[in-house]
């Protein structure tokens, strides 16, 4: 007849005490590479949201510069795009409506003003933060420079643009120091925007570009570059 078991030896339960550690090792490191994972799409995803929605908000306010519905025969306003280039560059447009991109009233003049500049590494609006963790944003002016002047852009450069007297005012890398207004034809935007979290790279980013006026450290963020271009069509 079999003998019952009673109990267990001392080298049985460090065996076995030995592979309950192993399986919960392996388990918390399964979770933990989850986690990691999911903390990156999160924030890879987060960011493109950021990107999607400053693009797409700057771009509908700079196509609308320059418009008006009440005396449009007479062109486009004059002084409908400033742009002040620094660190980061600051984008200011004016065109006719009712309300501005915060809905406050336009004054009694109808027309809009609408200031994009990067504060607190957010994307501003009229004072007002629109998108965060947006850390710096650098503007190129497309200009039409060629004799046909048949509105394609024939150079980028990196300058500040001040409506005076119906010209526009070009500082920089520009060949001419004034060219026409009508000149401008499209904005080159460029923007650096991070992650939210700081526990995703534990190395200093490397960005594509060296036109920043910000320079990311080893901050555990991740750094996104993103560039688009945009026609000024009351321009065009």
């Amino acid at each position: 007849m079999r003998k019952k078991q009673k109990g267990l030896t001392l080298i049985e339960l460090l065996i076995a005490i030995a592979i309950g550690v192993f399986l919960l090792l392996a388990v918390t490191s399964i979770f933990n590479a989850t986690r990691r994972s999911f903390d990156l799409q999160d924030n890879l995803a987060e960011m493109s949201e950021v990107a999607r929605f400053s693009i797409d908000t700057i771009n509908w306010h700079t196509r609308m510069a320059g418009y008006r519905e009440t005396g449009f025969a007479d062109g486009p306003l004059t002084d409908a795009i400033t742009l002040e280039n620094g660190n980061p560059d600051s984008l200011s447009l004016v065109y006719e409506a009712d309300v501005d991109c915060n809905q406050v009233a336009s004054g009694a003049d109808g027309l809009a003003t609408v200031v994009f500049t990067i504060e607190n590494d957010s994307l501003m609006c009229n004072g007002q933060v629109m998108f965060e963790n947006v850390v710096d944003m650098q503007i190129f002016v497309g200009l039409d420079t060629g004799s046909l002047r048949d509105g394609v852009v024939d150079k980028y450069v990196s300058s500040s643009i001040e409506s005076e007297d119906e010209k526009t005012i070009v500082d920089g890398e520009s060949d001419e120091a004034t060219v026409a207004a009508d000149d401008v034809r499209a904005l080159n935007i460029n923007l650096l925007i991070r992650s939210d979290s700081t526990t995703l790279s534990n190395v200093a980013p490397t960005l594509n570009n060296d036109f920043w006026s910000f320079t990311p450290g080893n901050d555990g963020r991740l750094y996104q570059e993103y560039s688009f271009n945009i026609a000024v069509r009351n321009n065009i």
